[in-house]
């Protein structure tokens, strides 16, 4: 029944895309670009509209260390990735990109009041295991008490967590171009200590400079 599990679907992203699509009229990443890229002032996301200095995009590596190339070195269509990634993924980006996206859901930028409290209600709880008081938002995993939402993603090369401050001005952005490194790390498995350390970090801070 709708609203009373939680099962995440890349399926459903790109299903969502495609929804996009044919109720705008305009292909993905164009829409993506002048609805909310653009007005989120975020210069450097996207697909293949950006004019990228390659130099700068990020190789991967698998767990044994060896190169897997960047992601634009691996078969696209013209106009961005194939419908297994559209949607779901895939979109490159940069650090102050990801911050710029981060101010702009917090003001009218993007959505307005009502719709970001739909964005980061805790709607139903994940279910995951090791994970109790954490909820699915919009998008969104609305970490306990409700006023941090994080997402994360990756592939076997590379990893990254997002943290969003429902309230508040907090982010924390992280991201490795190698996810996995046999008989040393695995990302997948550190991120949730490592990202509540950062958060924490961050929360000191804030205390130490308070008058």
């Amino acid at each position: 029944m709708a609203g009373s599990g939680f099962s995440y679907s890349n399926l459903g992203y790109s299903l969502l895309a495609a929804v996009v699509e044919i109720a705008s009229g305009m292909d993905y990443e164009h829409f993506l670009a002048r609805r909310i890229l653009a007005p989120a002032g975020m210069r450097n996301t996207g697909y293949v509209l950006p004019r990228w200095d390659t130099s700068r995009i990020a190789v991967e590596y698998d767990e044994h260390g060896v190169s897997q190339g960047r992601p634009l070195d691996h078969p696209w269509a013209p106009d961005g990735p194939y419908w297994n990634l559209r949607g779901n993924g895939g979109l490159l980006s940069t650090a102050r990109d990801m911050f710029l996206f981060h101010r702009a859901l917090t003001d009218d930028t993007l959505l307005d009041r009502e719709a970001r409290a739909q964005m980061f209600k805790a709607h139903v709880p994940t279910g995951l295991p090791g994970y109790d008081g954490y909820a699915c938002g919009y998008g969104w995993i609305v970490m306990p008490g409700g006023s941090l939402a994080t997402h994360s993603g990756g592939n076997d090369w590379s990893y990254g967590v997002n943290v969003h401050a429902v309230r508040g001005d907090l982010m924390v952005f992280w991201a490795g171009n190698q996810a996995v490194q046999e008989g040393r790390w695995d990302l997948r498995e550190v991120a949730r200590p490592l990202t509540l350390d950062l958060i924490g970090q961050l929360r000191a801070g804030r205390a130490d400079r308070s008058p």
